[in-house]
Protein backbone atom coordinates (compact mmCIF):
# COMPACT_ATOMS: atom_id res chain seq x y z
CA UNK A 1 0.00 0.00 0.00
CA UNK A 2 1.23 3.69 -1.40
CA UNK A 3 1.01 6.28 1.35
CA UNK A 4 -1.29 8.38 -0.78
CA UNK A 5 -3.51 4.92 -1.32
CA UNK A 6 -3.49 5.15 2.28
CA UNK A 7 -4.51 8.97 2.83
CA UNK A 8 -6.94 8.58 0.77
CA UNK A 9 -8.59 5.65 3.18
CA UNK A 10 -8.41 7.62 5.69
CA UNK A 11 -10.25 10.27 4.29
CA UNK A 12 -13.22 8.11 3.32
CA UNK A 13 -13.18 6.00 6.71
CA UNK A 14 -11.59 2.90 5.38
CA UNK A 15 -9.64 1.96 8.49
CA UNK A 16 -7.68 -2.05 9.27
CA UNK A 17 -6.97 -2.52 12.41
CA UNK A 18 -2.72 -3.65 11.72
CA UNK A 19 -0.58 -1.25 9.99
CA UNK A 20 2.90 -1.81 9.61
CA UNK A 21 4.75 1.72 8.04
CA UNK A 22 8.28 1.07 6.17
CA UNK A 23 10.10 4.33 5.45
CA UNK A 24 13.88 5.52 5.05
CA UNK A 25 13.09 8.35 6.87
CA UNK A 26 11.76 8.85 10.32
CA UNK A 27 10.53 12.34 9.86
CA UNK A 28 7.69 10.89 6.95
CA UNK A 29 7.10 8.13 9.30
CA UNK A 30 6.36 9.97 12.11
CA UNK A 31 4.18 12.78 9.67
CA UNK A 32 2.17 9.79 8.79
CA UNK A 33 1.71 8.64 12.23
CA UNK A 34 0.16 12.51 12.89
CA UNK A 35 -1.96 11.96 10.16
CA UNK A 36 -3.79 9.06 11.67
CA UNK A 37 -4.36 10.81 15.23
CA UNK A 38 -5.80 13.63 12.97
CA UNK A 39 -7.85 11.60 10.55
CA UNK A 40 -9.09 9.45 12.98
CA UNK A 41 -9.74 12.45 15.84
CA UNK A 42 -7.90 10.49 18.86
CA UNK A 43 -7.50 12.02 21.87
CA UNK A 44 -3.70 11.27 22.66
CA UNK A 45 -4.03 12.24 26.22
CA UNK A 46 -6.11 9.08 26.71
CA UNK A 47 -6.74 6.99 24.05
CA UNK A 48 -2.91 6.45 22.15
CA UNK A 49 -0.11 4.74 23.43
CA UNK A 50 3.33 4.69 21.75
CA UNK A 51 5.82 2.66 22.57
CA UNK A 52 9.36 1.28 21.45
CA UNK A 53 9.83 -2.75 20.49
CA UNK A 54 12.82 -2.95 22.01
CA UNK A 55 11.57 -1.95 25.62
CA UNK A 56 8.32 -3.91 25.44
CA UNK A 57 6.98 -8.01 25.49
CA UNK A 58 4.48 -8.99 22.36
CA UNK A 59 2.70 -10.26 25.90
CA UNK A 60 2.28 -6.43 27.05
CA UNK A 61 1.10 -5.01 23.77
CA UNK A 62 -1.51 -7.68 23.30
CA UNK A 63 -3.61 -6.81 26.23
CA UNK A 64 -4.11 -3.06 24.89
CA UNK A 65 -5.24 -3.99 21.69
CA UNK A 66 -8.24 -5.20 23.88
CA UNK A 67 -8.95 -2.14 26.19
CA UNK A 68 -11.97 0.19 25.12
CA UNK A 69 -11.04 3.56 24.17
CA UNK A 70 -12.31 6.14 26.58
CA UNK A 71 -12.28 9.77 24.66
CA UNK A 72 -12.07 8.12 21.05
CA UNK A 73 -13.70 6.04 18.36
CA UNK A 74 -10.70 4.16 18.50
CA UNK A 75 -7.55 3.22 20.78
CA UNK A 76 -4.25 3.77 19.01
CA UNK A 77 -1.78 1.53 19.88
CA UNK A 78 1.98 2.27 18.48
CA UNK A 79 4.81 -0.15 18.26
CA UNK A 80 8.23 1.62 16.83
CA UNK A 81 11.73 0.50 16.27
CA UNK A 82 11.09 -2.97 14.36
CA UNK A 83 14.06 -2.13 12.22
CA UNK A 84 15.72 -3.33 15.42
CA UNK A 85 14.05 -7.16 15.52
CA UNK A 86 16.14 -9.78 13.04
CA UNK A 87 13.10 -10.55 10.33
CA UNK A 88 12.74 -14.49 11.85
CA UNK A 89 11.83 -12.78 14.87
CA UNK A 90 9.66 -10.46 12.94
CA UNK A 91 8.06 -13.46 11.80
CA UNK A 92 7.15 -14.59 15.42
CA UNK A 93 5.65 -11.39 16.11
CA UNK A 94 3.60 -11.20 12.86
CA UNK A 95 2.27 -14.47 13.92
CA UNK A 96 1.44 -13.26 17.14
CA UNK A 97 -1.06 -10.82 15.99
CA UNK A 98 -2.15 -12.76 12.66
CA UNK A 99 -5.33 -14.10 14.38
CA UNK A 100 -6.32 -11.49 16.81
CA UNK A 101 -9.89 -10.02 16.31
CA UNK A 102 -9.33 -6.50 17.62
CA UNK A 103 -11.38 -3.19 18.02
CA UNK A 104 -8.35 -0.55 18.52
CA UNK A 105 -5.64 0.02 15.55
CA UNK A 106 -1.85 -1.36 15.69
CA UNK A 107 0.33 0.77 13.59
CA UNK A 108 3.69 -0.64 13.69
CA UNK A 109 6.67 1.04 12.12
CA UNK A 110 9.84 0.16 10.29
CA UNK A 111 12.41 2.55 9.59
CA UNK A 112 14.84 0.66 6.68
CA UNK A 113 18.74 1.84 6.54
CA UNK A 114 17.64 1.91 2.71
CA UNK A 115 14.70 1.17 0.29
CA UNK A 116 14.68 -1.99 -0.82
CA UNK A 117 12.35 -4.04 -2.62
CA UNK A 118 13.34 -7.52 -1.00
CA UNK A 119 12.71 -6.25 2.54
CA UNK A 120 9.43 -5.20 1.22
CA UNK A 121 8.69 -8.64 0.24
CA UNK A 122 9.60 -10.35 3.20
CA UNK A 123 8.07 -8.05 5.97
CA UNK A 124 4.76 -8.70 3.27
CA UNK A 125 5.24 -12.29 4.32
CA UNK A 126 5.95 -12.13 7.85
CA UNK A 127 2.86 -9.91 8.50
CA UNK A 128 0.50 -11.10 6.74
CA UNK A 129 -3.04 -9.41 6.89
CA UNK A 130 -1.54 -6.15 8.12
CA UNK A 131 -1.40 -3.26 5.76
CA UNK A 132 1.89 -2.67 4.56
CA UNK A 133 2.65 1.43 3.88
CA UNK A 134 5.65 1.54 1.43
CA UNK A 135 6.12 5.43 2.30
CA UNK A 136 9.55 4.96 -0.53
CA UNK A 137 7.47 3.13 -3.30
CA UNK A 138 6.59 7.12 -3.71
CA UNK A 139 10.30 7.73 -4.97
CA UNK A 140 10.56 5.99 -8.43
CA UNK A 141 7.40 7.07 -9.67
CA UNK A 142 8.03 10.52 -8.80
CA UNK A 143 11.60 10.11 -10.88
CA UNK A 144 9.54 8.74 -13.91
CA UNK A 145 7.17 11.58 -13.78
CA UNK A 146 10.09 13.97 -14.36
CA UNK A 147 11.55 12.41 -16.83
CA UNK A 148 8.38 11.85 -18.55
CA UNK A 149 7.67 15.46 -18.31
CA UNK A 150 11.02 16.87 -19.81
CA UNK A 151 11.04 14.75 -22.30
CA UNK A 152 7.36 15.34 -23.27
CA UNK A 153 7.47 18.99 -23.02
CA UNK A 154 10.97 18.96 -24.34
CA UNK A 155 12.46 20.93 -21.37
CA UNK A 156 16.39 21.18 -21.76
CA UNK A 157 16.78 20.32 -17.34
CA UNK A 158 20.30 19.34 -16.25
CA UNK A 159 20.60 16.03 -14.38
CA UNK A 160 21.62 17.50 -10.97
CA UNK A 161 18.46 20.23 -11.21
CA UNK A 162 16.43 16.57 -12.23
CA UNK A 163 17.70 14.99 -9.05
CA UNK A 164 16.88 18.16 -7.00
CA UNK A 165 13.32 18.09 -7.78
CA UNK A 166 13.05 14.18 -7.29
CA UNK A 167 14.35 14.51 -3.87
CA UNK A 168 13.17 17.75 -2.76
CA UNK A 169 9.56 17.21 -3.64
CA UNK A 170 9.54 13.53 -3.42
CA UNK A 171 6.35 13.55 -1.68
CA UNK A 172 4.70 16.90 -2.48
CA UNK A 173 3.27 16.40 -5.94
CA UNK A 174 1.94 19.99 -5.97
CA UNK A 175 4.42 21.89 -5.19
CA UNK A 176 6.72 19.83 -7.69
CA UNK A 177 4.13 20.96 -10.55
CA UNK A 178 4.36 24.90 -8.98
CA UNK A 179 8.35 24.03 -9.48
CA UNK A 180 7.91 23.29 -13.04
CA UNK A 181 5.30 25.94 -13.44
CA UNK A 182 8.53 28.53 -12.67
CA UNK A 183 10.74 26.63 -14.78
CA UNK A 184 8.35 27.00 -17.76
CA UNK A 185 7.66 30.64 -17.11
CA UNK A 186 11.74 31.14 -17.49
CA UNK A 187 11.74 29.19 -20.35
CA UNK A 188 9.25 31.39 -21.81
CA UNK A 189 11.00 34.35 -21.75
CA UNK A 190 14.46 33.09 -22.36
CA UNK A 191 13.90 29.86 -24.21
CA UNK A 192 16.82 28.11 -22.72
CA UNK A 193 17.72 26.15 -19.78
CA UNK A 194 21.35 25.29 -19.98
CA UNK A 195 24.43 24.66 -18.25
CA UNK A 196 25.63 28.43 -18.73
CA UNK A 197 22.17 30.02 -18.06
CA UNK A 198 21.29 27.91 -15.11
CA UNK A 199 22.84 30.65 -12.54
CA UNK A 200 20.27 33.05 -13.71
CA UNK A 201 17.88 30.89 -12.11
CA UNK A 202 18.86 32.12 -9.23
CA UNK A 203 16.29 35.14 -8.95
CA UNK A 204 13.25 32.55 -9.41
CA UNK A 205 14.18 29.26 -8.58
CA UNK A 206 17.48 30.62 -5.80
CA UNK A 207 16.17 26.99 -3.36
CA UNK A 208 18.22 25.25 -5.91
CA UNK A 209 20.82 26.99 -5.83
CA UNK A 210 21.09 26.79 -2.22
CA UNK A 211 20.28 22.99 -2.76
CA UNK A 212 23.22 22.94 -4.69
CA UNK A 213 25.70 25.10 -2.24
CA UNK A 214 24.11 22.61 1.12
CA UNK A 215 25.55 19.59 -1.46
CA UNK A 216 28.73 21.64 -2.27
CA UNK A 217 29.79 22.00 2.00
CA UNK A 218 28.94 18.12 2.80
CA UNK A 219 31.20 16.94 -0.07
CA UNK A 220 33.89 19.77 1.86
CA UNK A 221 34.40 21.74 -1.63
CA UNK A 222 36.48 25.21 -1.47
CA UNK A 223 34.30 27.18 -3.76
CA UNK A 224 31.29 26.66 -1.19
CA UNK A 225 31.78 30.32 0.05
CA UNK A 226 31.74 31.31 -3.01
CA UNK A 227 28.88 29.71 -4.65
CA UNK A 228 27.30 31.20 -1.50
CA UNK A 229 27.94 34.84 -1.94
CA UNK A 230 26.76 34.54 -5.64
CA UNK A 231 23.24 33.47 -4.81
CA UNK A 232 23.31 35.59 -1.20
CA UNK A 233 21.99 38.54 -2.77
CA UNK A 234 18.98 37.03 -4.24
CA UNK A 235 18.08 35.27 -0.76
CA UNK A 236 14.93 37.11 -0.13
CA UNK A 237 14.08 34.38 2.98
CA UNK A 238 17.21 32.95 4.58
CA UNK A 239 15.02 30.62 6.29
CA UNK A 240 15.33 28.99 3.79
CA UNK A 241 18.97 28.36 3.97
CA UNK A 242 18.73 26.80 7.03
CA UNK A 243 15.74 24.42 6.15
CA UNK A 244 17.84 23.45 3.08
CA UNK A 245 21.11 22.85 5.30
CA UNK A 246 18.76 20.96 7.84
CA UNK A 247 17.52 18.74 5.27
CA UNK A 248 21.45 17.71 4.41
CA UNK A 249 22.59 17.46 7.42
CA UNK A 250 19.35 15.22 8.26
CA UNK A 251 20.64 12.80 5.03
CA UNK A 252 24.31 12.83 6.50
CA UNK A 253 23.13 11.60 10.02
CA UNK A 254 20.81 8.74 8.08
CA UNK A 255 23.46 7.55 6.01
CA UNK A 256 21.93 9.30 2.69
CA UNK A 257 24.70 11.67 1.66
CA UNK A 258 27.25 9.47 -0.10
CA UNK A 259 30.64 10.41 0.38
CA UNK A 260 29.99 11.87 3.91
CA UNK A 261 32.07 11.01 7.03
CA UNK A 262 30.87 12.87 10.00
CA UNK A 263 31.14 12.54 14.00
CA UNK A 264 28.34 13.41 16.42
CA UNK A 265 30.13 15.87 17.98
CA UNK A 266 30.69 17.77 14.38
CA UNK A 267 26.72 17.28 13.85
CA UNK A 268 25.88 18.81 17.06
CA UNK A 269 28.02 21.67 16.59
CA UNK A 270 26.93 22.74 13.00
CA UNK A 271 23.28 22.53 14.68
CA UNK A 272 24.44 24.76 16.96
CA UNK A 273 25.38 26.94 14.45
CA UNK A 274 21.99 26.32 12.22
CA UNK A 275 19.82 27.33 15.42
CA UNK A 276 22.12 30.25 15.86
CA UNK A 277 21.21 32.10 12.51
CA UNK A 278 17.47 30.67 13.10
CA UNK A 279 17.29 32.65 16.00
CA UNK A 280 18.70 36.02 14.34
CA UNK A 281 16.08 35.73 11.65
CA UNK A 282 13.26 35.28 13.68
CA UNK A 283 15.00 38.11 15.54
CA UNK A 284 14.96 40.21 12.73
CA UNK A 285 18.59 40.45 12.68
CA UNK A 286 20.95 42.01 9.84
CA UNK A 287 23.42 39.67 10.16
CA UNK A 288 22.10 35.65 9.10
CA UNK A 289 23.96 35.76 5.53
CA UNK A 290 27.12 37.33 7.83
CA UNK A 291 27.08 34.54 10.12
CA UNK A 292 26.10 31.71 7.30
CA UNK A 293 29.36 32.98 5.61
CA UNK A 294 31.30 32.39 9.10
CA UNK A 295 29.89 28.91 8.95
CA UNK A 296 31.08 28.28 5.58
CA UNK A 297 34.14 29.56 5.89
CA UNK A 298 34.67 27.68 9.88
CA UNK A 299 33.61 24.44 8.86
CA UNK A 300 33.53 23.54 4.75
CA UNK A 301 36.44 21.98 5.38
CA UNK A 302 35.43 19.38 8.12
CA UNK A 303 33.72 17.29 5.43
CA UNK A 304 36.27 16.85 2.75
CA UNK A 305 36.79 13.17 1.70
CA UNK A 306 38.89 11.52 4.36
CA UNK A 307 38.02 13.89 7.19
CA UNK A 308 36.98 12.36 10.02
CA UNK A 309 36.27 13.63 13.79
CA UNK A 310 38.47 16.84 12.78
CA UNK A 311 41.34 15.07 11.66
CA UNK A 312 42.98 14.71 7.84
CA UNK A 313 44.06 11.04 7.15
CA UNK A 314 47.46 10.30 5.02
Amino acid sequence: MRERDLREDLKKGEIRKKYLIVSREQLLIDNLLKTFKEDLNIDEAFDCESMSIREVLIDDIIPRLFLTPFASKYRLIIAKNLEDIDLRTLAGIGQSFRDLKFANILIMTYRADRYDHQLIRRLTGAFAGTAIVDIDAEQPDIDRWIKAKITRDGIDLPADLQAYLGEEFSNDITGLKNEFDKIENYLHETSSLDSRTIKDLAQGLCEVNQYRVAKSFFRGDEDTLAAYREIAPFISNDAGMVATMGRNLLFSATGRQSGVNIDQQKMRQLLKSLIGIDRKIKTGSYFPKLMFEMMFLQNTSLYKKGVSHGKQHG
